[in-house]
């Protein structure tokens, strides 16, 4: 948090401490707004990797983060919509 806060807050873009996002087993978690003004989840984030995971290129971040969500959701209708009887 301190990195985040370090990097984006003299640039206006505030950065705080929220309640559970639902992805507790995905520890490092953060929650950014896109252009869209959309949250957007990137998990998986550590104090020494959160420059190259997320800093240097946020795009990429929150676009791989589009993806596995995308998959995950596919994956999830796929089964839901499997007859199993």
């Amino acid at each position: 948090m301190q990195t985040l806060k370090n990097e984006y807050e003299s640039g206006g873009v505030p950065v705080e401490e929220r309640g559970c996002c639902g992805r507790c087993e995905r520890h490092n978690t953060i929650v950014v707004l896109d252009d869209n003004n959309t949250e957007i989840i990137v998990s998986d984030l550590n104090p020494s990797t959160i420059q190259e995971q997320f800093i240097d290129n946020p795009a990429i971040a929150i676009a791989r983060e589009r993806e596995e969500n995308a998959t995950a959701t596919a994956k999830l209708d796929a089964a839901l919509n499997d007859d199993i009887l």
